[in-house]
Formats: C-alpha cells, structure tokens, sequence
C-alpha cells in the first residue's frame, strides 16, 4: 500500500524529532508498505496531501490534537474535516493513531473535540497505545466500531547495553524529557518542599524546560540534592543517566496521558519506572513491569517500595520487549490495513 505519512517535518524545523516516526516508517516499510513523502517534508502543512491523492492509497495521521496549534493551524483543521470527505471520495483509507485524548494544551478545544469526532468515526483504522484510548473514543463514536484496536506502543531492546557494567547509582530519581507544564515536575517539588522532603532524595531533573515561568518555578529548587540540567538532551547523555539512577519518575498529570515514548524508551533499559495511574502507565503496571501512583502523598510511598526493585531481572519485561518490538507492530498494523482493503 502506498501511504502518506503525517507529520514529517525538516530537521532544521525540528532537530529534536520524535523518533516516534522513523520507526513507524521502517516498520511499515519492512512489511511491504510505501512511504510516498518519506523524503519530501511538507513546508504547507496537510495541504501537502493534495498533490499525492492521485498516488496514496491511504493517509495515515499522528498527532493530528495538535493541529491547530501550528501554523495555519485552523485553516489546516478545516481541511481535514474537509478532507474526510474528499479522501472517502477518492477511495482513500484513512489510519490515525491516537495518542492523546485532546490534546496536553486546552487551547482550542472545541475545534481539537471536533477532529477527534471526525477521524475517529471516518477513520477506517484508529491505533490508539492504551486501553485507556478504547474507553475514551466510546464517548465520541456515533455507532460502535471495530476499526480501533488497542496496540502498546512498541519498544525497542536495549536492555544488554550495561549488562555487564556495574556502577554506583548516583540519582535516586531521574525526570527526564523536555519539561512542560502538564509533566508536573514544578508541582512535586513544591510537595516535596511543603512535606519537607526536598533532602531526602537525590534528584535529577534532565531536559529543556518549555517556558521563562516554569524555568524560573522549577530552577529555585536547584540545590545539592537536587540537579537540573536544563537543555535538549542527547541519546548518549540520556544513557548516561538512565545508568546511574536508581528509579526514573514520571510525574504527568493524568488528564490527557494515553502512550509515552519517553515511558517506552526507559523501560527499554529495564529501568525501575513510577508513574501516574493511566493509560499505557496503567496497562504496563498491569503486566507487573512498573508501578503507578494515584497522587503524590502515595507517591511517596511507591518511591520507598521502588527502591528495592531490580526490573531488569524480571524474566516477565524480556518477553514483553519481544512481543511488543517495532517489527511486531510493523507486522500487526499490516495485518488490520488488509483488512481493510
């Protein structure tokens, strides 16, 4: 099948891409699928597509919640509802995985609600990463479906990279990822601080903080328990610390989580990993390969727990890592496509 892909974007536009996408595209590459603009980033957005509708069999949609955010951003979300129709016209499918409920930003919600309604009921097939993304898109579908399928969002094996390396765990926690404003990490130190617990556990706070207010909230917890390293982080330096940490905390709120990649590429490593009680947070605990906490005063308690955990040893993550690799997906989402055609 020959497939549009959204959003590829220039590495000049976005030097710290998800990796999300060049793995989707190997994956479906891999089991006989054509990536039609795999080279050809669009510098128009979704209007891009017009010029393929002769040459795609299907579109296939990431992130489309955010849409309206970017430039030209309500103008290209008219297009898709627009476009729904044009592409049914044409005999196009339409694949969208969902990986948001909305979106983390309420900005422009009714129009984010209105995409979501649109694609979830035109989409001939919708990934969603979590069980949670079934239950969410109930409320949404005008009758019930099966083009949903729930799929954990795959992950790669990276668990023999320190196998044989012993070193001393210098970070009780590590946070990591770019910092925004629904990851929370300014509301648990403000806990920590308001529970008097700000020395009782060696912190690493790693990744670009989004804005001046929250740079400015999170930075004044900067201290000799607690690290923060406030810059774009790269896979090498990552390593690193993911190595030497004893637990890697996730602190999101739970409003809007359905998958992380950042989730995924941890437990990869077979990290001890916390975080909030949803989505695929919610679904690995459920495997026995993580734990979740409802709020930060249990938390605290999971924290204590973690700390005597070894999950790399778990013979239970290994066979999950090899059900649930890129190639698995590649091959799984294959087999829906054909089905639809």
């Amino acid at each position: 099948m020959r497939i549009y892909l959204t959003p590829i974007l220039k590495e000049s536009k976005s030097p710290t891409q998800n990796p999300y996408i060049k793995d989707l595209i190997n994956a479906l590459e891999n089991n006989g699928h054509t990536i039609v603009n795999k080279n050809r980033p669009s510098n128009i957005g979704l209007f891009d597509i017009l010029f393929y509708l002769n040459k795609v069999d299907a579109i296939y949609f990431n992130w489309i919640e955010d849409l309206v955010a970017t430039r030209l951003g309500i103008l290209q979300t008219i297009y898709v509802y627009l476009s729904c129709f044009i592409f049914k016209l044409f005999n196009k499918k339409i694949i969208w995985t969902l990986h948001n409920k909305i979106s983390h930003s309420k900005d422009y919600l009714f129009l984010k609600m209105i995409n979501t309604y649109m694609l979830l009921n035109y989409s001939d097939l919708v990934i969603t990463h979590s069980s949670d993304g079934l239950e969410f898109s109930k409320q949404f579908l005008k009758d019930e479906s099966n083009n949903i399928h729930f799929i954990h969002h795959p992950i790669h094996n990276n668990l023999g990279r320190y196998q044989d390396i012993q070193v001393e765990k210098k970070y009780d926690i590590l946070i990591w990822g770019a910092i925004s404003p629904y990851k929370n990490v300014d509301v648990f130190l403000e806990y920590l601080e308001k529970k008097d617990l700000l020395n009782k556990y060696n912190i690493c706070i790693l990744g670009k903080i989004s804005n001046k207010i929250l740079e400015d909230k999170i930075m004044k917890y900067k201290s000799e328990k607690i690290k923060i390293i406030n810059k774009f982080v790269d896979d090498n330096l990552l390593e690193k610390y993911i190595n030497i940490s004893k637990i890697i905390l996730f602190t999101y709120s739970p409003g809007n989580t359905f998958a992380s990649g950042s989730l995924m590429y941890s437990l990869s490593y077979g990290s001890n990993i916390i975080g909030p009680n949803v989505g695929s947070f919610k679904d690995l605990e459920d495997e026995n390969l993580i734990h979740t906490f409802n709020n930060f005063h249990h938390l605290i308690k999971v924290i204590n727990i973690a700390f005597s955990e070894k999950i790399s040893e778990n013979k239970k993550l290994l066979e999950f890592i090899e059900n649930n690799n890129w190639d698995y997906f590649g091959k799984k989402i294959s087999k829906y496509i054909k089905e639809k055609e």
